[in-house]
């Protein structure tokens, strides 16, 4: 068995903002209004290389913030949508105030919290990250789309 990857463009693109924002890190689309807009291909191995480089890339927004906001959060709610639009575990149609709810509830406060502890050790112990280039990063990301690999016997 011989496993073929393969080859594609780079699909990720570095995107060099004059003010960075939320929309500057390059796995959004600001026209889409999608916050996790990455393609979904590379499979689970690409998509773990993608989905590291892409946190590195994250975490060095949040080294440049000048206080934590809930971003971790939205990224998260963004990746959870495109999950289910991909035919993904759906939440159950429920009142307000069910199950469900209290669950987004959970995670929200929980992803929240974090996110000021992400901040706080990026802006204070993350002098490794500035040692990162952005383009390394995305070029890693892309190599990681482009895992879709195949198991071929030949």
């Amino acid at each position: 068995m011989q496993v073929i990857a393969h080859q594609r463009a780079a699909v990720i693109k570095l995107k060099e903002p004059k003010k960075p924002d939320i929309w500057s890190l390059p796995f959004t689309n600001r026209k889409e209004r999608s916050l996790w807009a990455l393609p979904a291909i590379g499979g689970y191995d690409g998509g773990y290389k993608t989905g590291s480089a892409m946190a590195l890339v994250f975490l060095k927004y949040m080294r440049g913030k000048d206080t934590p906001g809930h971003e971790l959060t939205i990224i998260l709610e963004a990746i959870f949508r495109r999950i289910q639009g991909a035919g993904g575990p759906k939440p159950p149609l429920e009142e307000p105030g069910g199950a469900y709810a209290s669950l987004r509830g959970q995670y929200v406060g929980f992803f929240n919290t974090v996110t000021g502890w992400v901040w706080t050790a990026a802006t204070r112990h993350g002098d490794s990250l500035d040692e990162l280039s952005d383009a390394d990063l995305v070029a890693q990301a892309n190599d990681g789309l482009r895992c879709d690999e195949a198991e071929v016997n030949l």
